[in-house]
């Protein structure tokens, strides 16, 4: 897709020192923002294909969509019940046992009912294909929207946003300034900003929504259990379970990555702050001895200033040799969550994107 764009400004997560590569797109204006909702994580290592994230955007409330957040999330249970591998959808097969109690106008009854048809279905993409035209023709197209599946690369396209802008966007920010000194102080606030962040979890999927802020709709997240007053115990035994647990291993797993990878930074950092504080010891022993030059010049003027250049002189060479060991220090320490959030995110835009759009 071709970079484009009238840009009205940098993305407002870009941090001051990075440019992405061209404009940034024109900012969706029109009253129906896309709706992207991610996929949990992307399966490598199962046959299981992981469900998309719980989540709704008030968006859909509005008139004339009058889409509830209960209502969206069941169409949203339904839709990772016939997308995920066979397991749960053997729920299913208990279906007509509950068709009775709810009632066949409402979104539970017409997802429970489509689940149902669709089960015997022998692929995933067979089952979501046949759930998404049925619920797209009764419930999304009457009210002006579609519903579908897709990559990294037709989302993005589907909003008007370039994958070489996100990317530009996603580049890291580097702490250490390469042209400014490194002091002291600036490695133990370094320090205490990672010891102070130590437990929050950055998900790469939510890093890229953030990318994507004013091009599409704003998502709530939804961590809550179903609604008990307005769906079946089978309905909810369909996906809502099994998306927060999978969202919760994803969530273990990142956070375990990203807390070694904190605990090997933390201890880059340490070292710089050792290194800096062995060579300021030995700046301020050659200062002491410049000092007491000083106070001998009237012995001996020309000998005491030719001590005191040559001192200065290893004085500068033991400053820039800190601040080269130190600065490489600090590029090690980010290189550490650099190459992880990089390989995160590789692997974030390999995952699949409920898109809503407008027709």
């Amino acid at each position: 897709m071709a970079d484009q764009p009238t840009g009205q400004g940098p993305s407002p997560i870009l941090p001051a020192n990075v440019s992405p590569v061209g404009p940034p797109p024109q900012i969706y204006t029109a009253p129906f923002r896309p709706i992207v909702i991610p996929q949990v994580s992307k399966s490598s290592q199962s046959t299981i294909i992981t469900p998309f994230l719980r989540a709704y955007s008030a968006t859909l409330s509005s008139p004339p969509y009058g889409i509830t957040q209960s209502d969206f999330l069941t169409f949203l249970d339904g839709l990772n019940a016939v997308w995920i591998a066979n397991p749960v959808l053997q729920a299913t097969s208990i279906a007509g046992q509950v068709m009775g109690v709810i009632h066949p106008v409402e979104i539970a009854g017409l997802v429970l009912e489509t689940v149902s048809e669709v089960a015997s279905e022998g692929s995933s993409y067979l089952r979501t294909r046949r759930y998404l035209k049925k619920m797209n023709a009764v419930v999304f197209e009457p009210r002006g929207f579609r519903v579908r599946i897709c990559g990294f690369e037709d989302m993005l396209d589907t909003i008007g946003v370039s994958e070489r802008w996100v990317r530009g966007c996603l580049e890291m920010r580097k702490s250490a300034d390469e042209e400014a000194d490194v002091t002291l102080e600036k490695l133990e606030r370094l320090l205490a900003s990672v010891n102070e962040t130590g437990g929050e979890i950055v998900h790469p999927r939510l890093r890229l929504l953030h990318a994507l802020e004013g091009y599409v709709a704003p998502l709530d997240r939804v961590d809550m259990p179903v609604d008990t007053q307005q769906q079946s115990s089978v309905l909810r035994r369909l996906h809502a379970s099994y998306a927060a647990r999978e969202e919760q291993k994803r969530t273990e797993g990142l956070e375990k990555k990203q807390n070694e990878g904190r605990n090997r930074q933390v201890a880059k950092y340490r070292e710089a702050i050792e290194g800096v504080q062995r060579k300021n010891k030995e700046i301020a022993k050659i200062q002491e001895r410049i000092t007491e030059a000083e106070g001998k010049r009237g012995d001996d003027e020309k000998a005491s200033t030719k001590k005191i250049g040559r001192l200065t002189s290893e004085m500068g060479k033991v400053e820039k040799e800190k601040q080269r060991k130190v600065k490489e220090k600090l590029r090690d320490a980010e290189k550490v969550l650099e190459k992880l959030e990089q390989k995160e995110m590789e692997e974030t835009m390999k995952i699949k994107w409920l898109v809503i759009s407008r027709i």
